[in-house]
This record gives C-alpha cells, sequence and structure tokens, in this order.
C-alpha cells in the first residue's frame, strides 16, 4: 500500500493528537476553596458569639487570571464566592460575590490572602442584617477579606499545591466588615473577625477542567469519521 494512503490518516491522526496536546497546554486549572469554621468569640460583628453562629465559604480561584506585580496579585481571580452563615439566634443568610482580589507571599510563613470589595475590588451582592440586641439600624455589609496561613499553602510563589485539609494550615483570619447608621454603634461591632484556629475544615482542590478532554474527543471523533470514509472507499484501515 502507498504511502499517500496512509497521508489523510495520519494528519486525522496529529490533529485529534495536537488538540489535545494544544487544549491540554492551555487549560488553566481552577482551584476551589472551602472554609468550615465559627464566629470569634471576642469580635463576633453583628453575629452571635462562637459556635452560635457558623460559616462555610467557598469560592473559586480562576486559574486564568495573569498575575501581576512583584508581588504576586490576581485581580478579578475570586469567582463565585458562596458565603453561608447560619446564625442561632438570627436565622440563615447567604452571601455572594464576584471577581475579587488575591495574593501569595511567602516570609515566615505561607500566606493566600485577599478578598471582596474594599481594596480588593471585586463586587458583593447587597448584604444586610439587623441584631436587635445592637441596634434597629441593619449592619451592612462593606466587604470581606480573609488570611490562611501554613506551611503547606504554597508550592511556590505563584502556584497552588494539590488537595489539603485542615492539618495543612495554622492561621485563619476571615473579616466581614459593615457599616452601620446609627451613631450609637460603635466600631468593634461594625467587623465580625474569626482568627487562630477557630476553624473546622480548610479544602484547596483543584478543578478538573472538562474542555481538554472535550477537544480531544472531537478530535477522535473525526479520526473515526474519516476511517469511516475510507472503508467506504475501500481503502483498508491502519492496524
Amino acid at each position: 500500500m502507498s504511502l499517500a494512503c496512509f497521508a489523510p490518516r495520519w494528519r486525522t491522526l496529529a490533529l485529534a493528537a495536537g488538540l489535545g496536546i494544544a487544549a491540554g497546554a492551555a487549560a488553566a486549572v481552577d482551584v476551589r476553596v472551602s472554609i468550615d469554621t465559627r464566629n470569634s468569640t471576642t469580635n463576633p460583628g453583628p453575629f452571635s458569639n462562637g459556635v452560635n453562629a457558623t460559616f462555610a465559604m467557598d469560592f473559586r480561584i480562576d486559574g486564568s487570571v495573569p498575575p501581576v506585580g512583584a508581588t504576586p496579585t490576581w485581580q478579578g481571580a475570586l469567582d463565585d464566592l458562596v458565603l453561608e452563615i447560619h446564625d442561632a439566634t438570627l436565622g440563615h443568610f447567604t452571601i455572594t460575590g464576584q471577581d475579587g482580589r488575591w495574593q501569595q507571599m511567602s516570609t515566615s510563613s505561607d500566606f493566600l490572602f485577599g478578598g471582596w470589595g474594599g481594596v480588593n475590588g471585586g463586587s458583593l451582592a447587597p448584604f444586610s442584617v439587623v441584631n436587635p440586641s445592637l441596634s434597629a439600624t441593619p449592619f451592612v455589609l462593606t466587604d470581606i477579606s480573609f488570611d490562611l496561613r501554613g506551611p503547606a499553602l504554597l508550592a511556590d510563589a505563584s502556584t497552588l499545591p494539590g488537595p489539603l485539609d485542615i492539618t495543612d494550615f495554622n492561621y485563619l483570619s476571615l473579616v466581614l466588615r459593615f457599616s452601620n447608621d446609627d451613631p450609637a454603634v460603635g466600631v468593634v461591632p461594625k467587623a465580625a473577625i474569626i482568627r487562630g484556629a477557630a476553624f473546622d475544615a480548610v479544602n484547596v482542590t483543584p478543578v478538573p477542567e472538562p474542555a481538554p478532554a472535550a477537544l480531544l474527543l472531537a478530535g477522535l471523533g473525526v479520526l473515526a469519521w474519516r476511517r469511516r470514509q475510507a472503508a467506504r472507499q475501500g481503502v483498508p484501515s491502519p492496524a
């Protein structure tokens, strides 16, 4: 059999392989961060103390956003924030946000910190809560910031490792800041600050990207179609 008979098939096979390789090279891996914690007992903000108010925060780090600056900063890379708050007295609340900022730093310990609103930018869906024991005037959320630290948090200055659990972390600070127009409300109730080891779980997990697999399957589909066409024309398929 002449080489000419095989040339179209090899071109198709190369196309399928090329699609898979190109997709794998181009696809950036997103990272899902999940945090389960309880409220501060020293500065609970407008919420209940300690275990009477639990927080479950979940967000995605967009892997396609490039870092900028000498200290790697990803502006607009924190997406799909969902912060669930279960307060034994005030009820259940959900806070959402998009396009926050985050940074990674490594000095005496590894840091992952950022947030939504305020200096971090991005957007937070309007949220307010009334705590009658503090004021009849609503506490209006202005920004959320967090700081995670742990020796296994960073692989290097600009990448995250694979799945981690609470044993990899030694510090968490989660701060929700509020405004309140009631002049009788002092500064401290305007921020709920969760610090130290008062967290139940932290997980940092790569998010599978479907695009590379889809493109590879498309390429293999083209290859199969070309083989069927060749079979109809009476050209033997390669082994």
